[in-house]
């Protein structure tokens, strides 16, 4: 769902992104396409596809009435903590502070991001940490072992073929914020690409005195000349959007006509070359409460975008609206979660109105799949069709909140015998006697298009792909004559090429020869062309870049990543752990042939567990040679909560049943305890994002299990989560705090609610960045400072740029990246 739901809400022809940690690392931080390779552009969540090298809008009006501070914090930190001995943090005999569900907040100012007070905060806790891990002997090597793979010219370089041309976007030690740069296919495909430079950041933003940020192109089909370009100041989510002309190599500015919007969470699709769909921040009321567009217009050339045509508003309380353009109409999406969505169609000049279709909203439409008058959908739950029955959108709501309340009977408790996993639904689409067709959640089916928009019915679906309990659709994409859908089975990638068999009215699969056991798939490709893309890498091996021949089926290899570290010596195993609910939890190990068995190994155990989004065993070029070559062991769990097993996996822990991916995650520790692999004195868990909520409840549930935590942008106050920037688009996720029943669930498991000062907790390291609009700052800023306060020592550091990646080029990645890695050599491995 999560391709799906990227795609949908990007808009439509992208063609150049950025990818500033490109071949950077295994952490993987929320939501966006896996497989996008260089056709990503701006998404709802950024930086969810794993990298292979290196490991919302509307803000709170936020309380300014003098909040209770404890005289810990009003001393200058870098002098109260030189060294890394424990400060008294008690304030002359009063009870040791502890943030209650309804009571008040001691740490509210520091939500204040820009705020003088919680800045010289921020400064104060980053100068001691940078202090006292900049200091370590270590440091410096593995800064400069980071760096030099980050800003290697041998790293591959990922191209999409556009308007015929190899499109690409780089990074590197001499260009910093990155240069968007294109190539002919024929030298791009013989290893000896002839660049062309379109656009150069690092020379825009120094002409313009801003902090760009590259956040990718948007651009015309099929001609490719005429693109939206996305650039946000420090690596925000909101950018500010300007039309850029390929062929002249410049921006066309307002009075010229060109398309220009000023900084917002906008969304855009071309509509014509003088038309653009546009949804932004039109002022007053236009804002859904997550702080995304809800008001779409068709804006045209030489209008000022607030007096263009409005064409639909979506209810305050979904996510936002956003359009993309399939043949000849126009897709308007309302995302009412992260999973679901009411889909609507205009005929520009045809209709007056956007109409609804008759898609169920947890039926998402993939517009990068629309070919041959067909149009991709993917099931999000189980799906009845009957082509007899009229579409009744308030009765379709109703069984969706009802199924809300639901968990399908997928992946329950193993008997003691050991008896195999059953899926609630077949893996062949069931039918009755009528025309009836039941389709199982995460099946991928196809319909008519053109006979949808004239008649405003589904007459008939044409299954695709039906899962089966073990696999999950991963992507999917298309060429001019043929669909790839990336797949999982039993969470390793493979791809299939599909062709429509016209005479017998049904899709045909060949599996397309990648490598298994590792991550990869088809990454790109466009209706205009069979010139298609694909790419496999390990755990510990190199990533390799491939063309396809989608006709003959033959790869052939065109870069392959070296190898930054020596591999020959390492392994990866797929184990599993039994969760206390008696299911088995999948997870990969990589680490040393001759590892032994005595407790005393240093494990970074990673998880993510949220939003459908499944952890694949990819290449890390940074953990491998920093980590994995010095005796370290990595391990990735793949828990419920996230797509590993498609949208079941998913369900088993949303919302009021989020303690299953907290408890998966433990299981995964106690079972490499249990195993002898290592002890929680030499156990460290990682997580970014809804990862970073995940080891923030896991260090305050089971802190014995562990002796490190890399906290990353993490949610921590689960009780305000849904009143700051985008956290009320997750409240279909995590449960909305207003809720009593949701509020019970969240109380139970809210970091910032469940750090106590009389525990015992292992020296956690938070990290974050300023400019983090979708996963607000004050939640680790707050969390740190209330630990500090209880007299727990910790490490906190605050990049002033960077996003929800938190890091804008390249150099920070490198710091961002040894900072951590000292934390675990230091916490795992001096003992």
């Amino acid at each position: 769902m999560r391709a799906f739901l990227c795609a949908l809400l990007c808009g439509s022809s992208a063609w150049v992104s950025s990818r500033a940690q490109d071949d950077l690392e295994w952490s993987i931080h929320l939501e966006d396409g896996e497989f996008g390779g260089a056709m990503d552009d701006d998404v709802l969540d950024q930086k969810a596809e794993c990298d292979d090298l290196v490991s919302c809008d509307v803000l709170e009006a936020y309380r300014t009435e003098r909040a209770y501070v404890h005289p810990r914090l009003l001393q200058s930190t870098d002098e109260a903590e030189a060294s890394e001995a424990e400060t008294d943090t008690s304030d002359g005999g009063t009870e040791p502070l502890r943030v209650t569900p309804g009571g008040a907040d001691p740490f509210l100012w520091l939500e204040d991001v820009n705020g003088p007070r919680a800045l010289g905060w921020v400064e104060r806790e980053n100068n001691r940490t940078l202090s006292l891990l900049e200091s370590d002997d270590r440091y410096q090597t593995f800064f400069d072992d980071i760096a030099a793979i980050a800003e290697s010219r041998d790293r591959i370089v990922r191209g999409s073929y556009r308007g015929g041309v190899v499109s690409n976007f780089w990074q590197d030690g001499d260009h910093v914020r990155g240069i968007w740069r294109v190539s002919s296919l024929s030298s791009f495909l013989n290893n000896t690409p002839e660049w062309e430079v379109i656009l150069d950041i690092d020379a825009l933003a120094a002409s313009e005195g801003e902090n760009w940020v590259f956040k990718g192109a948007r651009c015309l089909e099929p001609e490719y000349n005429l693109c939206v370009v996305s650039l946000s100041r420090g690596g925000t989510d909101a950018s500010v959007r300007r039309e850029f002309e390929v062929s002249s190599k410049r921006f066309i500015p307002e009075e010229e006509g060109g398309f220009v919007l000023s900084e917002a969470k906008s969304r855009f699709a071309w509509v014509d070359k003088d038309t653009v769909a546009v949804a932004t921040d039109f002022g007053e009321d236009s804002l859904t409460v997550s702080g995304y567009p809800r008001i779409l217009k068709l804006w045209r050339r030489g209008e000022k975008v607030e007096d263009a045509e409005t064409i639909h508003t979506a209810d305050r309380n979904a996510v936002l609206v956003a359009a993309s353009k399939i043949d000849d109409a126009l897709l308007v999406l309302e995302t009412l979660s992260m999973t679901d969505m009411k889909t609507y169609a205009l005929k520009v000049n045809e209709w007056t109105q956007p109409r609804r279709l008759p898609i169920p909203v947890y039926v998402t439409v993939s517009q990068e799949t629309a070919f041959n008058g067909h149009v991709v959908l993917k099931m999000g739950r189980e799906w009845t069709f009957d082509p007899d029955a009229p579409f009744d959108e308030e009765k379709e709501e109703t069984q969706e909140a009802e199924a809300d309340g639901q968990v399908q009977a997928a992946f329950l408790s193993l008997s003691e015998k050991g008896e195999e996993r059953t899926s609630p639904s077949s893996s062949s689409t069931k039918q009755t006697a009528s025309r009836t067709q039941t389709f199982p959640a995460g099946s991928l089916v196809s319909v008519n298009m053109s006979a949808l928009l004239e008649t405003g019915r589904i007459s008939e679906v044409f299954p695709v792909f039906i899962p089966d309990e073990r696999t999950s659709v991963s992507t999917t994409t298309a060429s001019e004559n043929f669909l790839f859908v990336n797949i999982l089975r039993n969470v390793a990638s493979e791809s299939l090429r599909f062709v429509w068999d016209e005479d017998e009215k049904k899709w045909k699969d060949v599996p397309v020869p990648l490598p298994r056991f590792g991550s990869g798939g088809v990454t790109s490709a466009n209706k205009h062309s069979d010139v298609v893309f694909a790419s496999y890498s390990s755990m510990i091996s190199p990533s390799k870049l491939y063309l396809l021949d989608p006709v003959a089926l033959n790869i052939t290899e065109l870069q392959s990543l070296p190898a930054f570290f020596n591999a020959t010596d390492l392994t990866v195993e797929q184990w599993e752990a039994t969760s206390t609910d008696g299911v088995q939890v999948p997870y990969f190990i990589a680490h040393k042939k001759d590892m032994q068995f005595d407790g005393t190994n240093p494990v970074l155990q990673y998880g993510y567990g949220g939003f459908r989004i499944p952890l694949l065993p990819r290449y890390s070029a940074a953990t491998g040679k920093v980590w994995l070559e010095r005796g370290g062991v990595y391990v990735l769990a793949n828990i419920r909560g996230g797509g590993e097993f498609g949208p079941t996996w998913h369900a088993a822990a949303l919302t009021t049943r989020r303690q299953t991916s907290f408890d998966d995650f433990q299981a995964v520790s106690k079972d490499l305890i249990a195993r002898n692999v290592t002890s929680p004195s030499r156990l460290a868990i990682s997580g970014g994002s809804n990862g970073g909520l995940l080891v923030g409840v896991t260090f305050t549930q089971a802190p014995e299990l562990y002796n490190a935590v890399l906290c990353d942008v993490p949610l921590l106050d689960m009780l305000r989560y849904h009143r700051l920037l985008a956290g009320a688009s997750w409240m279909g996720e995590y449960g909305n705090p207003e809720v009593p029943e949701e509020r019970t669930t969240l109380i139970a498991y809210s970091p910032y609610h469940n750090v106590l000062p009389d525990e015992e907790y292992p020296k956690v390291f938070f990290r974050t960045s300023t400019k983090d609009d979708r996963v607000h700052p004050g939640h680790a800023r707050k969390m740190a400072a209330l630990m500090a306060a209880q007299g727990h020592p910790m490490y906190y550091y605050e990049n002033t740029e960077g996003g929800h990646s938190a890091a804008a080029n390249l150099r920070q990645v490198a710091r961002r990246g040894a900072l951590g890695f000292t934390y675990l050599s230091k916490q795992l491995m001096d003992h």
